[in-house]
């Protein structure tokens, strides 16, 4: 068994009158099913004897909904000390914002007389007295009351709960609540599932008392069965088989898709699936066909799909407009010419008179 200090070096008062009760209030609230005490054999001389009655409540019927505590009594005596031990507020015109001045500055109960907010850690040094007594309206809460004369609307400041709700690898909880009987129930994130086997009550936990019960195990991420589908002309490459990975479809050399793109993508989908829309072929796209009706040009092919190279030639006395006789144009794979079409222009020949004699005959 596991021990847990409540407080260290609180001591409990007794006295040596076995006619007398002597009561004692803990500082703070605790859960437990066994408690255990110790004499201080220091104080009676080695010779003790222990009588102890503890009362609380059973911690399923706690309402844990429920943080009103009483309405608590205050003294009248100037020379006693008042049960409230900080005054915290004298402008508070609710019970929420009560607690919340209280609990921010660490103390475990806050109460209201009228607008007067005060805190402290027990309550229970005067007594309580019926909720009749209780009977001031709040300024800021007309549904709640805020104490009384020398009485105290008291407030617990405290919960009693289970730790933050556990994480659960690849998966979703239901809600963040975690007080006692809360239900948390798990759901997969998307493209991922229950281990094989996982049952259904598996899948959730319960607060009980204060912890959880068995945390579910992690989703596992779903696997796409099959292979991907077929791109003919095509070579494929696959990051995995897991939900998101993907299978990349490169065209071979000179081929594309019929939007002029090389390369798609599919994905394994959360359904276990592949995706299918990729098409199922690359094609080999065509340029604009060759003219067959070029002046003064020949080309060497009529050839216009990607990759085709064709070389145009110009017939005696012609060239083009560059000067030149001879050009080659590529047929791209987005089905485009690399250059533009262009005939060959006759040159202008005429006969001059030779240096030497005769006739010579130049052309440009």
């Amino acid at each position: 068994m596991n021990w847990t200090h409540y407080d260290n070096g609180n001591q409990l008062a007794g006295n040596t009158d076995f006619n007398k009760v002597v009561l004692n209030t803990f500082k703070y609230p605790f859960l437990a099913q066994h408690v255990r005490l110790y004499p201080n054999t220091s104080t009676c001389h080695n010779n003790c004897s222990l009588r102890m009655e503890m009362y609380g409540c059973k911690y399923s019927s706690f309402d844990h909904g429920d943080y009103y505590v009483g309405c608590i009594v205050e003294t009248m005596d100037p020379n006693l000390s008042p049960v409230m031990e900080r005054v915290i507020s004298t402008n508070c015109g609710t019970p929420a914002a009560c607690v919340d001045l209280c609990r921010d500055n660490g103390y475990l109960y806050a109460g209201l007389s009228g607008d007067n907010c005060s805190c402290s850690n027990s309550v229970d040094k005067y007594g309580r007295s019926s909720h009749s007594y209780c009977h001031i309206t709040c300024s800021g809460d007309s549904s709640a009351f805020c104490g009384g004369h020398y009485r105290y609307s008291v407030w617990r400041t405290w919960d009693v709960r289970c730790p933050a709700v556990p994480l659960v690898g690849n998966a979703s909880a239901s809600t963040s609540n975690r007080e006692h009987n809360v239900k948390v129930t798990y759901s997969c994130l998307p493209g991922f599932h229950w281990p094989s086997g996982t049952l259904e009550e598996h899948k959730s936990i319960t607060c009980q008392v204060n912890n959880w019960t068995a945390t579910p195990p992690a989703c596992e991420v779903a696997q796409c069965t099959g292979n991907p589908q077929t791109v003919s002309n095509a070579t494929l490459t696959q990051s995995g088989n897991s939900y998101l990975d993907v299978a990349t479809y490169t065209c071979i050399e000179n081929h594309a898709f019929q939007d002029g793109t090389t390369t798609k993508q599919a994905s394994c989908l959360s359904n276990g699936q592949w995706d299918n829309s990729v098409p199922s072929a690359c094609i080999r796209p065509q340029c604009p066909a060759v003219s067959s009706s070029l002046s003064y040009t020949t080309a060497n092919s009529s050839d216009h799909e990607a990759g085709a190279a064709v070389r145009y030639e110009c017939s005696p006395n012609s060239t083009f407009s560059d000067g030149s006789s001879e050009r080659t144009r590529r047929c791209l794979v987005s089905g485009h010419w690399d250059s533009t079409e262009e005939a060959c222009g006759k040159g202008h020949c005429e006969l001059t008179p030779h240096q030497y004699g005769g006739w010579a005959k130049v052309c440009n």
